[in-house]
């Protein structure tokens, strides 16, 4: 998301300045530098709060290597990846106009559209992939058992040891376009992260919920609430029976 506050007057100037930060990026190396090194930083203090970290696990976990089990961390060992080409590609792949909203607020509805159309509208919406199933993956036993417990777990991160149980290297990486039109197929499962040196415990438990565009949704949400949950609709949509807990 892309956002501006300014004068009323200068409202063109900033859809000029969001369009050109949009549709021409330059990804300039010392920009990425600042930003891995930001990153990284960003992770590793993330890492250290398993109140912050475990609700990403708990979702690779329900969706083992597919849509909503992608972390939104970046594990720190990929940040190096992370580079001019492979953000030129995510830009052409996800920056278009058929995943593209833009508002405003103090400004009448015709000017926005014009400026709009000024400044975007040459974007244009590719045609969209062949959808593939993937094929589906059974859930590994050392994910089903208490007794998974492993002492070299001990000096990894939370993501980290999450990444080597759900994201084996032998599975292919999908790209950016198989992405793009992925269906979100709940596995399940569960993992646990021996961590002796957490002064409390901590346990995760999820059960599957429903659509975004279910009409039980506001159901489940005012439910959520009175049980204790998150104040968001996506707070009771993820899926289980998933279990993380960590001692």
């Amino acid at each position: 998301m892309y956002q501006s506050s300014h004068f009323t007057s200068t409202t063109p100037l900033a859809i000029s300045l969001l369009a050109d930060a949009v549709k021409r990026p330059l990804f300039l190396p010392e920009e990425l530098d600042a930003q891995r090194d930001a990153a990284a930083y960003e992770i590793r203090e993330i890492n250290t709060k398993p109140e912050m970290v475990l609700p990403e696990i708990l979702h690779q976990v329900a969706y083992q290597n597919n849509t909503l089990g992608n972390p939104l961390l970046c594990p720190e060992e990929r940040l190096p990846r992370i580079d001019r080409e492979l953000l030129k590609e995510y830009v052409r792949t996800w920056f278009r106009p058929d995943r593209m909203v833009i508002a405003g607020n103090g400004i009448e509805h015709y000017d926005l559209v014009k400026l709009v159309e000024e400044h975007f509208g040459d974007l244009r919406t590719p045609p969209k992939p062949l959808e593939t199933t993937p094929p589906s993956r059974s859930i590994p036993t050392h994910l089903l058992s208490a007794a998974a417990t492993s002492p070299s777990l001990l000096h990894k991160t939370l993501t980290t040891a999450a990444a080597s149980f759900l994201n084996p290297r032998h599975i292919a990486e999908p790209t950016f376009e198989e992405l793009a039109s992925a269906k979100a197929r709940y596995t399940g499962g569960q993992i646990f992260l021996h961590r002796p040196e957490e002064q409390f415990n901590h346990i995760y438990v999820a059960f599957e919920g429903v659509s975004i565009h279910d009409d039980d949704v506001y159901t489940l949400a005012a439910m959520q609430m009175l049980l204790g949950g998150g104040g968001s609709f996506s707070a009771g949509t993820l899926g289980s029976p998933v279990l993380v807990h960590t001692f």
